[in-house]
Parts: C-alpha cells; sequence; structure tokens
C-alpha cells in the first residue's frame, strides 16, 4: 500500500523518506498535488542519459557535453 502524506508532513519528514524509499501521495488539503518516486541507482542512470538526449535534441548542449549538462540540471 502507497504511504499517502500533506505536503507540510512531507516537507518536514524528507530526509527520513528520501533514506526509506518509499514510494508517497503527496497531498494538499485533501487533494493528490505531486509523487514523492525515489530512484535506484540504476534508474538514474537512465534518468541521465534520456535527459542527456533531450537536452542535445532541443540544442542545449553538443554531445561531448551532455554529461556536464545533465549533471547541473540534476544535482544543483
Amino acid at each position: 500500500m502507497m504511504k499517502v502524506l500533506g505536503i507540510r508532513q512531507f516537507k518536514a519528514s524528507l530526509s527520513e523518506l528520501i533514506s526509506n524509499g518509499e514510494k508517497i501521495l503527496i497531498t494538499s488539503r485533501g487533494r493528490p498535488v505531486g509523487w514523492f518516486l525515489p530512484l535506484t541507482a540504476k534508474e538514474l542512470t537512465q534518468v541521465k542519459k534520456e535527459l542527456g538526449m533531450r537536452l542535445v535534441g532541443l540544442g542545449e548542449g553538443a554531445p561531448d557535453r551532455i554529461s556536464e549538462r545533465h549533471d547541473e540540471v540534476l544535482y544543483e
């Protein structure tokens, strides 16, 4: 069963939730407003690849700069 948290409770527990790796439905005043879906290392690698390809497709960077660009987006 997926955990459901209000946005304030989610914000207050974020560090713990990240380390637990639970999938969470986030609500505001009882209405769904978002999902928290932690990534595994394998999933993160795939996200980086896809993001890099999209940046190149948008003309945002040369292929030799993909790694640098997606790291900037993901980690800043």
